[in-house]
C-alpha cells in the first residue's frame, strides 16, 4: 500500500504481514544472505552485513516492482523535484512486512 500524507509531507510505503502459505514459507527462509552485491546495486555499504534470506528476497521483489512501475519516482518526482518537494519516504510494515521493510528502506 502506498499512501501520501500531506500533513506530515510523507509518502508511506506499507508492507503487509504474513497472510498466505507462501508468506510463511518466506518466513522460514532464515539463512543469512550477504548484502555485498545488494549494497553495490542499491548504493549502500553491505560489506560484512547479512539479512534474513526470505525478507531480502521479498524486499528485492518489492524494489524491482516499484522501479518497474516508477511509482515512487512519480510520487516523489525525483526528476524535477517539484511535485512532492520536501516530502520524505517512510517504509513500514507488520510481521513479514516489517522484516521486509527494513531492507527496502536501505535499498
Amino acid at each position: 500500500c502506498i499512501l501520501v500524507d500531506h500533513v506530515w509531507k510523507t509518502v508511506v510505503l506499507c508492507i503487509r504481514g504474513s497472510l498466505s502459505l507462501e508468506d510463511y514459507v518466506i518466513n522460514l527462509q532464515v539463512d543469512p544472505e550477504k548484502l555485498d552485491e545488494v549494497g553495490a546495486e542499491y548504493g549502500f555499504d553491505g560489506d560484512g552485513e547479512y539479512c534474513h534470506a526470505g525478507y531480502l528476497a521479498r524486499a528485492k521483489w518489492i524494489c524491482e516492482d516499484l522501479k518497474r512501475h516508477g511509482i515512487l519516482d512519480r510520487l516523489l518526482n525525483k526528476e524535477s523535484g517539484k511535485y512532492r518537494e520536501g516530502y520524505m519516504l517512510r517504509v513500514t510494515g507488520h510481521s513479514l512486512g516489517a522484516g521486509t521493510a527494513a531492507p527496502v528502506a536501505v535499498m
